[in-house]
């Protein structure tokens, strides 16, 4: 069973629904969310949503759920989609903000911190997005007018799209990679694959 945290005061939709897509065709996936906006994937407003091999559980207080999914042998991935809350022993813990003039020199000070033996925690992966290119910025977004059309297609569909985008499914199964129980050729592949239509 693989865990990954995404936390961030961002919509991280673009990040979310292309990774929790690509799982819940490895198998079943559960997402606990405090963004209102990922049940629109589905017809209603619902604090629980069940579509395509995939949960979504609208809960606002992530610090008492409870141990059934842990224990649920079925499910193979859990997510935890937050603004604030970051469950620290995760597999991976995804942290996702807009990227700001003072964001370079907090980055300058990581790696100055890394030098003298602060180092952060391995499973921690940092995005951020940005509305230009930006170099020698590790994990950046820019957020193009293909990601919003992307959003919008998806609700308006009510189903989860493939994201075909090169670039960015590259980013993720980077993010990825020996993070979860697969390897990074294979999650590559699953972001790209239509789903088997069983009739």
């Amino acid at each position: 069973m693989a865990v990954v945290s995404i936390v961030g005061k961002v919509d991280k939709r673009i990040v979310v629904l292309p990774l929790v897509r690509a799982c819940s065709i490895d198998g079943r996936t559960i997402v606990y969310t405090d963004d209102s906006n990922l049940k629109n994937i589905c017809l209603g407003r619902h604090d629980f949503v069940s579509k395509e091999n995939l949960e979504i559980r609208y809960d606002l207080s992530p610090e008492e759920l409870n141990q059934e999914a842990m224990e649920d042998g079925f499910i193979k991935h859990i997510f935890y989609v937050y603004s604030d809350y970051k469950l620290q022993d995760a597999d991976v813990v995804i942290v996702c903000e807009n990227y700001k003039r003072n964001t370079q020199s907090e980055i300058g000070r990581v790696c100055e911190d890394t030098e003298y033996g602060v180092e952060k925690q391995e499973n921690v992966k940092e995005i951020f997005f940005s509305l230009t290119p930006l170099k020698k910025v590790p994990n950046v977004i820019v957020l193009r007018p293909e990601y919003y059309n992307y959003l919008l297609e998806t609700e308006e569909k009510k189903e989860l799209l493939i994201l075909k985008d090169k670039t960015m499914n590259r980013l993720l199964a980077d993010i990825m990679n020996e993070k979860i129980d697969m390897s990074k050729d294979h999650f590559l592949k699953l972001l790209s694959r239509k789903r088997t239509q069983i009739s």
